[in-house]
């Protein structure tokens, strides 16, 4: 269990990197607003994550568009979350963004973790 989470936090890492760069570069270069730059951001990471923790994390080898579609589950609940924080922190706080993303990320892995551990990429017969 420790290896998992510790492969799921480089894999977050990871992700929360790609989410940064993608959310900077729509805010500053595109000129999108935060909270729709950060749903891109999101979607684009999880895209990516799904892969690694597929094949690196969880070693799965479930059906794939099943397995797909639960990490989708599990990942729409982390987006309205994420989505919901952004927008308190950038719209009703007036924070900067980067904030109020780095805020959001503080709050969503550890409950996609345990989601994605028991339910996408449990083996069959346990949960």
């Amino acid at each position: 269990m420790h290896s998992k989470l510790l492969k799921y936090g480089i894999v977050g890492m990871f992700g929360a990197f790609l989410h940064f760069i993608a959310l900077i570069l729509l805010v500053e270069a595109a000129g999108a607003a935060p909270v729709p730059a950060s749903i891109a951001g999101f979607i684009l990471t999880v895209i990516v994550q799904y892969g690694l923790n597929r094949k690196w994390t969880f070693r799965s080898n479930a059906r794939r568009l099943t397995e797909f579609l639960r990490y989708a589950a599990v990942s729409v609940s982390g987006l309205a979350l994420n989505a919901l924080v952004m927008y308190i922190c950038t719209d009703w706080l007036t924070m900067h963004y980067v904030v109020g993303q780095t805020l959001a990320m503080t709050v969503i892995p550890l409950s996609n973790y345990w989601l994605n551990r028991v339910w996408t990429f449990r083996l069959r017969g346990t949960a």
